[in-house]
């Protein structure tokens, strides 16, 4: 049987493809893969500044994660609160407060004491890059600031 060289041509050519683009993967820096969501209205440290001012809470960190390949940007946040906190209420400020930042997920780690005697951990909540949920957020949390305002979050309807 002989094959046509229209087919052994076709052959060689997406052999020839199939190596280019698993050689262009491979030379692919984790950077290049990069998609940083612009800061929000408010800025990330003003956003940290707000979480530490909320009652109970007795340490916070907030970190921006950029895109990778492996991962979608989000937010990771944790805090530790009072034994006598309503974690929910304090979570939901959180979330009220992350809501005038920047467009992405949220990670949310939530303490009681040093010690971590009881630990909350909430994974992809929050606007996606795509808004999926963003019209319930804006309801739960009204309207997002406008760029350069005074960052005020929206009472946090898990603490009435």
């Amino acid at each position: 049987m002989r094959r046509s060289p229209r087919r052994t041509l076709h052959r060689v050519l997406a052999g020839l493809t199939t190596a280019a683009v698993a050689l262009t993967l491979a030379s692919c820096n984790p950077d290049d893969f990069r998609d940083d969501a612009p800061e929000g209205p408010v800025s990330d440290a003003d956003l940290l500044a707000l979480i530490q001012q909320i009652d109970h809470v007795s340490q916070a960190s907030l970190e921006y994660v950029p895109y990778t390949f492996e991962n979608g940007d989000y937010y990771d946040a944790f805090v530790t609160i009072s034994d006598d906190a309503d974690p929910f209420c304090v979570i939901d400020q959180v979330h009220a407060i992350l809501w005038m930042g920047r467009i992405t997920t949220v990670k949310l780690g939530v303490t009681t004491g040093p010690d971590w005697q009881d630990a909350i951990d909430q994974d992809d909540i929050g606007p996606s890059g795509l808004w999926s949920n963003g019209p319930e957020l804006a309801e739960r949390y009204g309207p997002r600031p406008e760029p350069g305002s005074n960052p005020t979050p929206a009472p946090a309807p898990a603490c009435v």
